[in-house]
């Protein structure tokens, strides 16, 4: 089960709330993109989609709005700006969902 705490009285801006970075100069966004059940799942909340067995997105780095180098950016159905530290919890929580099984011990 995924949860963001934070202690009394503290805000998580960089959670929370999407906004462009700069970063040596360069602006940098963070893209959510999505197909139909992963955008259901995310318009409920957050936990949901990192909860469910659904890796029908990815997450995206864009610099100065640079879609060049983005593999497979333009294939997805829904698009929504997210902040630097929901893309990092989808990032990781794509790494777990793709990760290949250990095979069983026989």
């Amino acid at each position: 089960m995924f949860f963001v705490t934070l202690g009394a009285g503290f805000t998580n801006n960089l959670l929370l709330y999407p906004r462009v970075t700069e970063d040596m100069g360069k602006n940098i966004t963070y893209l959510l993109c999505m197909n139909e059940e992963a955008a259901s799942l995310y318009m409920e909340s957050i936990n949901r989609l990192v909860e469910s067995d659904c890796f029908d997105f990815m997450v995206y780095k864009l610099v100065d709005g640079n879609r060049k180098y983005q593999a497979g950016i333009d294939t997805w159905s829904e698009e929504v700006e997210i902040s630097e530290g929901f893309y990092s919890i989808l990032h990781i929580n794509l790494c777990h969902k793709l990760k290949p099984s250990p095979n069983p011990k026989q």
